[in-house]
């Protein structure tokens, strides 16, 4: 269900992570329900001899009909990291933003919305000169 303009999406927050000892990022990542809601994950499994696995899902930009939420999460032997993003109820890809939306989710990267820990978002559109890591570092307030 598309969202009316300047309507926030409304965000669930479930605890009910995998409790596994692997699991794929496809695993935690926000849904978008029936009613137009988002749901996110948030959470701790139960504790192992090597630790618990877990998930962190923080929204960084939810304005009007634009969502950007960013997951990380680790288990046993690993971790991993992802943006979701969805437009007027549809989920999509960094390419299919419109440099307006690419632009906002890239300066609440760097307003520290997101985790310190976070892997930059993308290129936005039309952008001669991207930024790459380690080059022209902008400053991020810490979070």
């Amino acid at each position: 269900m598309p969202q009316k303009e300047n309507q926030m999406y409304k965000i669930h927050t479930s605890s009910n992570v995998p409790d596994s000892t692997y699991f794929r990022l496809s695993s935690v990542s926000p849904e978008v329900q029936a009613d137009g809601s988002i749901v996110i994950w948030n959470g701790r499994g139960t504790r192992r001899s090597w630790g618990a696995p877990e998930t962190t899902s923080t929204v960084v930009v939810n304005w009007g009909d634009f969502c950007a939420v960013h997951v990380g999460f680790h288990h046993k032997h690993r971790g991993g990291q992802g943006w979701a993003y969805f437009v007027a109820g549809q989920r999509r890809t960094w390419a299919q933003l419109t440099p307006a939306q690419q632009r906002r989710v890239v300066k609440a990267f760097r307003l520290g919305v997101p985790p310190a820990w976070a892997a930059q978002p993308g290129r936005i559109k039309g952008n001669p000169t991207p930024y790459r890591w380690g080059q022209d570092k902008p400053e991020r307030k810490a979070s």
